[in-house]
């Protein structure tokens, strides 16, 4: 990773040039202990702001992330984060059965407490398994309370309807989370398939155009950029494309 304060003054250029404010999210590598309080007040440091964290979390240890609550309502309440986002890409249907009612466990202590917490899919949480149902319909049908971050990149990567989703289920999104591929995406697993927000394939426009129909505040976008030989040139070019939409 570039340095933090080279990464953070670089982001900052961009965002003047651009006129527009930039918050961070927390990468999916967050750390434990004090070693994310120095990393927040890392980002605070280079001029932005951090709103959410998340993390990957594993199938085969569902108690998981009930056992990390109390944590996170530390972190909350110590760094004034309000949303956190767990991704796991679950593998069956029955490893989801077992995972889910934990994750409905913390997210509904966690609501309590003005904390939101979100799934985030992966293209594998999209396929349906045997019984016709996916990962995320069941995260929707069997956890009330935790909300959605959608990926629309992995979502339509998975074959789904990204804007059906978007359009039943728009009340449990929380936020929309950009990253674009190729056409042939599907049929390649190389770097070079992710491409700038609105040179691909994936429904960018789509997704953007029915943010009116989602639970979060106008205007909060996360862009992924996956891979680049120019980072930076294409989160520009994406943030372009996305004011034009």
């Amino acid at each position: 990773m570039p340095d933090a304060a080279d990464h953070n003054e670089r982001i900052r250029q961009y965002a003047a040039e651009l006129g527009k404010q930039f918050e961070y999210g927390m990468p999916e590598c967050m750390p434990r202990g004090e070693k994310i309080y120095d990393m927040v007040n890392s980002i605070h440091t280079g001029g932005l702001k951090t709103y959410s964290c998340h993390v990957m979390l594993c199938e085969a240890y569902p108690e998981l992330i009930w056992e990390c609550v109390p944590e996170v309502k530390e972190i909350a309440r110590r760094t004034g984060i309000r949303q956190f986002v767990v991704s796991c890409m679950f593998s069956s249907e029955e490893m989801t059965g077992q995972y889910l009612p934990f994750l409905q466990k913390a997210a509904q202590s966690l609501k309590e407490n003005d904390i939101i917490l979100c799934y985030h899919n992966h293209h594998m949480d999209c396929i349906p398994f045997e019984h016709g149902k996916s990962a995320m319909d069941m995260v929707i049908e069997e956890c009330p309370d935790c909300m959605i971050q959608l990926d629309a990149g992995w979502a339509w990567y998975g074959n789904m309807d990204v804007v059906r989703f978007m359009k039943e289920h728009g009340s449990r999104i929380a936020s929309v989370h950009l990253k674009d591929l190729t056409a042939d995406a599907r049929e390649r697993s190389d770097e070079g398939r992710f491409v700038a927000m609105g040179a691909g394939s994936a429904p960018i426009k789509e997704a953007v155009q029915l943010m009116p129909w989602c639970n979060i505040a106008p205007g909060k976008l996360i862009f992924d950029q996956d891979a680049s030989t120019d980072i930076y040139a294409d989160i520009k070019y994406g943030i372009k494309y996305v004011q034009n939409c």
